[in-house]
């Protein structure tokens, strides 16, 4: 390559800089942007101190509201993080992240005020399983 590469310079036909981009990592792209055609968000609640057992009122509202969106195929999957149960992570599909603001602020966990802080962010699936 470098003798080739001296030969064209010699010849004046110069050289066009090209970006190198190992394979393996041009795999996992393509993987990624051919595994579905979803789009995905992932919202994570951050919970107030003593979460368990502060949301006993609203356990049942909030899991209903968590299953309506599961069968409108907008929620994917979610779930606790647990040891300690001081967050969550809710991952939605092909619904737009303002959506997904909106989910957060009509879930009863937060308007029963369980959660400190929440945030939206694009989520890319590389591998596993997807609808």
């Amino acid at each position: 390559q470098i003798e080739v590469a001296a030969s064209m310079l010699r010849l004046g036909l110069g050289l066009r800089a090209t970006r190198c981009v190992p394979a393996r990592v041009a795999s996992v792209r393509t993987m990624a942007s051919a595994a579905s055609g979803n789009t995905y968000h992932v919202l994570q609640y951050k919970f107030v101190p003593d979460m368990e057992t502060k949301r006993a009122p609203v356990r049942q509202a909030h899991l209903d509201y968590l299953k309506n969106l599961a069968d409108e195929k907008k929620l994917a999957m979610g779930g606790a993080l647990v040891e300690p149960l001081d967050s969550s992570l809710l991952i939605f599909r092909n619904i737009s992240k303002e959506e997904v603001e909106k989910i957060a602020v009509e879930d009863p966990y937060t308007k029963g005020d369980l959660v400190a802080e929440w945030t939206v962010r694009r989520y890319m699936r590389v591998v596993g399983d997807a609808e």
